[in-house]
C-alpha cells in the first residue's frame, strides 16, 4: 500500500511546513510550486493506492475538513474544457473514522479544488484504482489531525 500526500509549497503556510518537517516512512511527499509541479504529481499518482492533498484551513477553524466534491472552476474560468462539471472524492467516506473532521457539503474554486479536480480527472479517465481526498487542516490540531487523518486512510486501504 502506497500514500501521497501533498500541498502547496509555501513557507507561511503551516500545512507545508508540518508535511515538510514530517519524518515518515509510511507516505510519500509532494509540494505544488508551480503548473509543472502538478503536471508531475499526476504523472504520478497511478503509483499510489490514496492520494491525499493537504492545506491550511481558515483560521477560525475549530475541525478539519474533508473536500469531497470538486467543481471545474478555478475562479471564473473552466479548469477543463469538454470535461464533467463535477468529480467526487472516490473515498468511501463511511469508512474512515474521523471525529475531529467535518465534511464540506459544498466546494471552492481555488487551487486547492483545481488540483483536486485535475487529480480526479486523471483517475477517472485513466480508470485507475487509486483513491483520492483533500483536506484542509485546523490550524488549531494541524499535526494531530494530519497523523489521524493519515492513520485512517492506511486501515481503509487494508479494508477495501
Amino acid at each position: 500500500m502506497k500514500i501521497l500526500v501533498y500541498t502547496f509549497f509555501a513557507y507561511q503556510k503551516l500545512s507545508s511546513k508540518l508535511l515538510h518537517n514530517l519524518e515518515s516512512e509510511s507516505f510519500d511527499k509532494c509540494f505544488i510550486s508551480s503548473n509543472r509541479s502538478l503536471e508531475l504529481l499526476l504523472e504520478k499518482i497511478s503509483k499510489y493506492d490514496i492520494v491525499l492533498g493537504i492545506a491550511d484551513h481558515n483560521k477560525k477553524a475549530l475541525k478539519s475538513r474533508l473536500d469531497l466534491t470538486y467543481i471545474n472552476k478555478y475562479g471564473k474560468r473552466k479548469i477543463l474544457n469538454n470535461s464533467a462539471d463535477f468529480y467526487k472524492s472516490n473515498l468511501d467516506i463511511n469508512q474512515i473514522k474521523l471525529n475531529d473532521f467535518y465534511v464540506f457539503k459544498s466546494y471552492s474554486n481555488g487551487r486547492c479544488n483545481r488540483s483536486a479536480y485535475l487529480i480526479m480527472n486523471k483517475i477517472t479517465n485513466s480508470n485507475l484504482q487509486t483513491h483520492f481526498c483533500f483536506s484542509h487542516l485546523s490550524r488549531k490540531n494541524i499535526s494531530e489531525d494530519l497523523k489521524n487523518l493519515i492513520s485512517a486512510l492506511t486501515n481503509y486501504t487494508k479494508a477495501t
